[in-house]
């Protein structure tokens, strides 16, 4: 490189570090405006019914993009695809919402992903305060079901987006921020997006990671057991069989599989959990009102699978286990368990470490911390692979810290959304400049 190229190189990377600066205290003045929003959105929220939410989101968006792009998946085009499993699915009322932010065309890409949906927030009386739509704030933690999981990620996107809006500095590469619908259950909304052909040459997926930076995450896909006994009068139990207590025997040797698959499966990314592809029952259903030996239970439960293994034959590892079982079983060897599988399948996704998405995000947390970040897995299923398998596009994922999603008294810690807000404002400056 010649004298003049170095020197006018050097006052490049001066003038983004004094927006750097700049976008860092714009985000720290936004505080109020940042909780604000989030309280809006939880408050507005309503499980597979996004309109709302994302009418807010698109107001915000027009603020900052001059191009923005709202639809509802196609279902009929989503079942053509091999990364969609779901057989019932309604996406009325369940917008995508996407934001273009154009560059020059000279630089790298960034999509920003978040997810707008958020799951049922169960029994009101399990909440510390009873309203799980609530947004209080208590100690620097805002409740509300979604408030971290992922409600958090799409307003820290929209604010880091907003700081490099106002400080006016000119971008080459193109931002694209997706507020997407499914996240929860079947993916539909980010499949759709990169079938829509949203493609970058990077995508941060914005999941409350706890400040970690995750560039890869497990697989998960949900399955449901049916077990058939034999129904007697109570008085005769002895001349029946429980479904429950046959199905209770195969729920406790799941456990066994869980325990192999930590064994077989195990990577450095994932190395520091104990438990990282868990077999999860979360649901039983058996018996009626009238007492008697039932004779019939079903449960359902969640598989995780890590890559190289296929969700195919993370498929057939849990079928030919529970065919095992019931050769074991002289009733179950004649009735045997029926196993299918539900829509939600959520495949592994894997990014290099070494990857300069990953290195570019270290630095900029880096730079906006003063600490090292954590680089590892996620033991959850996530959006990402529909990115990096089907997108073809590199993909980590950070996010806010938070506690209880999926659960009562969900929160967010607001410092955290305000430090992922920075870091991506940051991180942006660097890789789209």
């Amino acid at each position: 490189m010649r004298g003049d190229e170095r020197r006018k190189k050097g006052e490049i990377m001066r003038e983004i570090k004094e927006v750097e600066n700049l976008v860092i205290r714009k985000i720290e003045g936004e505080r109020s405006s940042v909780v604000d929003l989030l309280r809006r959105l939880v408050r507005a929220s309503k499980p597979q019914e996004e309109v709302q939410t994302q009418n807010i989101v698109k107001k915000e968006l027009k603020n900052i993009c001059k191009e923005i792009d709202v639809w509802e998946p196609d279902i009929v085009e989503l079942k053509k695809h091999p990364a969609f499993f779901p057989e019932d699915m309604n996406y009325a009322k369940r917008p995508n919402v996407v934001g273009i932010m154009s560059g020059s065309g000279e630089g790298k890409s960034m999509i920003l992903n978040a997810h707008i949906d958020v799951v049922d927030p169960g029994l009101d009386a399990y909440w510390k305060y009873e309203d799980p739509w609530s947004g209080r704030v208590e100690k620097g933690k805002l409740y509300g079901r979604g408030a971290c999981d992922d409600l958090s990620g799409v307003v820290a996107g929209l604010y880091a987006l907003k700081s490099i809006k106002e400080v006016g500095f000119p971008l080459k590469g193109n931002i694209i921020f997706e507020s997407v619908v499914d996240e929860e259950w079947g993916g539909g909304g980010t499949l759709s997006a990169v079938m829509r052909n949203y493609k970058t040459d990077g995508a941060i997926i914005l999941e409350p990671s706890g400040l970690e930076i995750n560039p890869a995450n497990r697989g998960g896909q949900a399955f449901m057991i049916e077990i058939s006994g034999k129904g007697v009068h109570p008085r005769m139990s002895y001349q029946g069989v429980s479904a429950i207590d046959k199905a209770m025997g195969i729920i406790t040797a799941l456990k066994n599989l869980q325990q192999i698959i930590q064994e077989d499966q195990r990577t450095a990314v994932f190395k520091d959990f104990p438990v990282f592809a868990p077999v999860t029952i979360y649901g039983v259903q058996a018996g009626t009102d009238i007492p008697k030996v039932p004779e019939k239970c079903i449960f359902k439960g969640l598989l995780g699978y890590v890559s190289p293994q296929s969700y195919k034959e993370a498929r057939q590892q849990l079928e030919e286990y529970v065919e095992k079982l019931a050769s074991l079983d002289p009733w179950l060897r004649n009735h045997p368990p029926k196993v299918s599988w539900l829509g939600l399948n959520k495949e592994p996704s894997e990014t290099s470490v070494d990857h300069p998405l990953v290195k570019t995000t270290e630095e900029c947390f880096e730079y906006v911390t003063g600490e090292k970040p954590q680089v590892r897995a996620l033991p959850a299923g996530t959006d990402a692979s529909f990115l990096t398998k089907y997108g073809g596009i590199p993909t980590i994922l950070f996010g806010a810290k938070g506690a209880n999603c999926h659960t009562s008294n969900e929160y967010v810690e607001i410092d955290t959304i305000i430090t992922v807000a920075k870091v991506i404002a940051v991180t942006l400056l660097n890789w789209c400049s």
